[in-house]
């Protein structure tokens, strides 16, 4: 399949996409877990208040015979005050309470049903004036009284949506109303919690539809039991179901194609980069890769990858100069080494001029050798791969030690070598050996490149905590669009391509400058002539 072969699945695409729809799906559930369970409870909630309403009204109506007041309502016993308990035990001995009833209207008048001594007792009393009144009732079964009762109560729900039931402890049925026989031979049936005379709440299936059934036994051992049809909360939860079927498929596909949508604008900057990254690894370092906006992640990934290819561009060119150059300085002594030979090879077989020869390929060897030594030591060097060796000298001293060792090819030219350096010592601590090297090669350039007669000034300075060393000449200068490029390997000025060198003197500089933690610039000396500058800041001994 085409997946498979693509790897469709496998890509971030695809992979965002699926959690965005599976975000959205499990969104999508718990919205609907959250109504669903809510509208249910809500609806049993309010079914449950108007079972205990009935509940409560028959027992009263079963236990005393008479027709419950409807301007009372029943009440829980924690909800009766301690007051109407308080004296309800200094009235009457030993009272079990059943029920009780509080005014609608009156929040001050209670009628309590109990037991005392086995006889049923009707309390009714006000709190207002603490006046109380105590009934015995005679409780001879008043299960035709209720079967009258069951008879004329609809309370606006029709018979088939809510049916009464009495039955005695035996099972047998005392009252009820109108209902399917099948329904009344499962309810006698129906396993009732003994012992229990608080009113319990449960869900049947007697039929193709759930019933919500309360009970609740009262003293003499009968139970009364009422219950109502859950048909129409049934078919709103069914119909429920389906709105969130029929919404929750587009909304599942929705999020994918969001996702997906969403995937694609993302990773279309990736997309870019990595075909940008095919081109260049076939060999072409100018392609770059343009930003479009999707995010300054991808923004930054882009620029990264631009800044990595033109760096490596501008390396494979500097590698590409390099090796021409290198091919072009080697190639100069091999060719003196081989003319050399074959001329020897070829001419007077003389003990001379076969020493001559040998000397001559011994000392182009080692110029040879010199070049590579040099590049290898300025590569290690910009790589970090050298370690700079600390240890405490005198800069000053140093410096005087350098310009001793070129003042005879001063003089040989006649140039004036002048040395401006601070009264005390300059302590400093890093590698001597790296330091006298770039002094060594400023001075060797500043010298060979100022003509006969002319000037090389050598200065040395500190100034907050900087160490400043700078050479000075009056030598053929530098053009200002070639400074920028003297410090590159094997870069020649136009004016220095005359005289011998390798171009690799001031790269090796630039890089022990570097790894020192300092900086090297050059200027111009009017009316000719160049100025080095090295800036060496906390190199100071402490």
């Amino acid at each position: 399949m085409f997946w498979s072969k693509t790897g469709f699945l496998s890509t971030v695409k695809c992979r965002i996409a699926v959690g965005y729809a599976l975000l959205f799906a499990l969104s999508f559930g718990v919205v609907f877990t959250t109504v669903y369970f809510y509208w249910r409870l809500s609806h049993l909630e309010t079914m449950d208040r108007k079972l205990s309403v009935f509940l409560n009204e028959f027992a009263y109506e079963y236990l005393t015979g008479r027709e419950f007041d409807t301007t009372f309502g029943a009440v829980p016993f924690k909800r009766v005050p301690e007051a109407a308990l308080r004296i309800i035990k200094q009235k009457i001995d030993g009272f079990s309470p059943l029920s009780a009833f509080r005014n609608v209207g009156d929040e001050q008048q209670f009628t309590l049903l109990g037991t005392q001594g086995g006889r049923l007792c009707r309390l009714r009393l006000n709190l207002a004036d603490e006046s109380f009144e105590a009934e015995i009732m005679k409780h001879a079964g008043h299960a035709g009284f209720l079967q009258k009762e069951f008879n004329s109560e609809t309370y606006g729900e029709g018979r088939g949506q809510t049916f009464f039931l009495l039955l005695s402890p035996e099972r047998e049925v005392l009252a009820s109303s109108p209902f399917a026989p099948q329904l009344l031979a499962f309810l006698r049936e129906f396993d009732y919690r003994p012992g229990q005379e608080s009113v319990q709440y449960t869900i049947i299936r007697p039929g193709r539809h759930n019933l919500r059934l309360a009970y609740q036994r009262q003293y003499d051992g009968t139970i009364l039991a009422i219950g109502g049809s859950l048909h129409a909360m049934d078919e709103s939860l069914d119909r429920l179901i389906a709105i969130f079927c029929i919404t929750g498929i587009p909304i599942l596909l929705i999020g994918a194609l969001v996702g997906w949508l969403l995937a694609r604008r993302f990773v279309s900057g990736i997309d870019r980069v990595c075909r940008a990254a095919d081109v260049i690894a076939a060999g072409d370092y100018s392609l770059r890769v343009h930003s479009a906006g999707e995010g300054s992640e991808i923004d930054h990934l882009i620029r990264t990858f631009n800044r990595m290819v033109g760096n490596t561009e501008t390396l494979m060119n500097e590698q590409r100069n390099i090796s021409d150059n290198i091919a072009h300085d080697l190639r100069t002594p091999l060719t003196r080494i081989l003319g050399r030979a074959e001329l020897a090879a070829s001419g007077r077989q003389e003990l001379e001029i076969y020493q001559n020869t040998v000397a001559d390929i011994g000392e182009e060897c080692y110029r040879m050798l010199n070049l590579i030594n040099m590049m290898l030591e300025i590569s290690r060097t910009e790589s970090g791969a050298v370690e700079i060796t600390r240890s405490r000298f005198d800069f000053r001293a140093m410096l005087r030690r350098s310009a001793e060792l070129f003042s005879m090819p001063a003089e040989q030219k006649h140039q004036k070598l002048t040395l401006r350096l601070p009264e005390t010592p300059v302590l400093v601590c890093c590698d001597q050996q790296k330091l006298q090297q770039v002094a060594a090669n400023l001075l060797d350039n500043a010298i060979k490149f100022t003509p006969e007669g002319g000037a090389v000034d050598v200065e040395l300075s500190v100034c907050d905590g900087e160490i400043r060393f700078s050479v000075a000449d009056t030598g053929c200068g530098i053009r200002e669009e070639e400074r920028p490029e003297i410090f590159k390997r094997f870069y020649r000025a136009d004016n220095s391509r005359s005289l011998p060198g390798n171009g690799l003197g001031l790269s090796l500089v630039s890089a022990i400058v570097t790894a020192a933690g300092g900086s090297i610039t050059v200027e111009a000396v009017l009316p000719r002539g160049s100025r080095f500058t090295v800036r060496l800041p906390g190199l100071l001994a402490k």
